[in-house]
């Protein structure tokens, strides 16, 4: 069956996924070394590997001065590659109504890998 999101299709019969928004390309679950719901600084979106410039959760971050993100999966591969999906169609802010959203799809994302691959936390 496939379950289709914004940025990741997951295919739980043939155990695959597919990035849409990061990434890009088709990967196999069982590859999968560890996943990961991160926060990624806006700023370096496409700039490094991704989630290496990572905006912890809960922080404490006062008025003006608070980053915009992009919220999305950390995805390590057992060969060591890293892939990024990214949840957020567009910079959010901590503490937001989008940034909440975006988080609960991503870890209704992780939940599914975890679950096809028979990881539980």
């Amino acid at each position: 069956m496939k379950h289709e999101f914004r940025s990741i299709v997951i295919d739980t019969e043939n155990k695959t996924f597919e990035i849409l928004d990061g990434t890009k390309g088709s990967y196999n679950i069982a590859d999968i070394k560890e996943c990961d719901v991160l926060n990624e600084h806006a700023n370096f979106r496409g700039e490094t590997k991704p989630f290496l410039h990572q905006i912890v959760e809960g922080s404490t971050v006062i008025g003006l001065f608070q980053p915009k993100m992009y919220v999305g999966l950390k995805i390590e591969m057992k060969d060591d590659a890293i892939l990024g999906v990214y949840v957020s169609l567009d910079p959010v802010l901590m503490q937001t109504d989008q940034q909440s959203k975006d988080h609960k799809e991503a870890c209704k994302i992780k939940k599914l890998l975890d679950e096809v691959r028979g990881k539980s936390d």
